[in-house]
């Protein structure tokens, strides 16, 4: 069982800064996650139609509840531009943090950037990625002689 301390530890690494107005949306993203999740867990051993005072059957409203809460956390989602995944089962799947893209992307394209066979092609890939910082702009429009890193704030 996945807390909203671990949902939240998740979506803080899937961007590189945050406002205070970004935070709070991201914990609440946790908590309906977390909500969600318990939510899942109770749909796998409920009924799909449930028993009506007038003897019919109905759809179980838990199923519209499970429906409301994934149509909010994909509009927090979309808010905060995290591009989130859900798995067929419905369980969160986190992404890549964005200094492991950069990463990936280094180990990629480092020949060519270092040899700068293709200008400005590092500030490019970072760019498509979405996980570009202001350093990437320094070498413009000659490619990084090393991964540039943000700074750790002191």
């Amino acid at each position: 069982m996945t807390t909203k301390a671990q949902h939240l530890k998740a979506i803080l690494a899937m961007r590189m800064e945050w406002t205070d107005q970004d935070k709070f949306l991201a914990d609440q993203l946790a908590g309906i996650r977390h909500k969600l999740d318990a939510e899942h867990r109770k749909a796998a051993r409920a009924p799909a139609t449930v028993p009506t005072a007038a003897g019919g059957e109905k759809p179980n409203p838990l199923f519209a509840v499970i429906d409301r809460m994934a149509k909010q956390e994909g509009r927090l989602t979309r808010r905060l531009r995290l591009g989130a995944v859900r798995t067929a089962g419905g369980q969160y799947q986190a992404n890549n943090s964005p200094v492991e893209v950069r990463n990936q992307l280094w180990e990629k394209h480092n020949e060519s950037c270092r040899l700068n066979l293709i200008p400005g092609l590092w500030r490019h890939v970072v760019r498509e990625a979405g996980v570009e910082i202001e350093e990437d702009s320094i070498g413009w429009p000659d490619s990084p002689l090393g991964l540039p890193v943000k700074p750790v704030n002191s």
